[in-house]
């Protein structure tokens, strides 16, 4: 990663975790919605084709993140048993189809993809995933209340980590 993308990508990091502190929730979701969002789209363009597999599962990550935190300015969604285990499934398999989409050679990961997606539709209507749906309703609610010290120390880290660049 050159210099100036690793400078742009630490600010952002940086920039995104200080908008814990503005106290507008609305504000502050439609914020990070949108940095999500869009370096998701920049990430995936960017990435897609090439070996940057770290990145390219990072941007469809982020894209899909920034969507669902955007997507309740324009709709009403009901947060019911099993939404969170759904979406962190659904964007996991995603991630990973987009993965196998951008190099074929990479097998694993188009049957990784289907499982998770396929799990994710599951978790709603089946009682057996309760533990699962449980599990990442906790992991959740932490990384909601960390999610600002984690993109600092991540920001921080990249600048911090001089390399040079390509």
């Amino acid at each position: 990663m050159s210099i100036k993308i690793q400078n742009i990508l630490a600010g952002a990091l940086i920039l995104t975790g200080f908008l814990y502190f503005i106290r507008n929730q609305e504000l502050q979701t439609t914020l990070l919605g949108a940095a999500f969002f869009i370096y998701g789209i920049f990430a995936v363009l960017f990435s897609f084709g090439t070996s940057k597999h770290g990145i390219l599962i990072l941007g469809v990550f982020l894209f899909l993140t920034g969507l669902e935190l955007l997507l309740p300015l324009f709709y009403v969604i009901n947060y019911s048993a099993g939404y969170f285990a759904t979406s962190v499934f659904f964007i996991l398999g995603a991630a990973n189809l987009m993965l196998f989409l951008s190099a074929r050679e990479l097998k694993f990961h188009l049957f990784l993809g289907i499982l998770l997606i396929v799990v994710s539709f599951l978790i709603p209507h089946s009682q057996t995933f309760w533990p699962v749906d449980l599990a990442v309703d906790k992991t959740v609610m932490i990384l909601v209340n960390i999610w600002p010290v984690i993109l600092i120390i991540a920001g921080v880290g990249i600048l911090t980590s001089r390399k040079t660049g390509n």
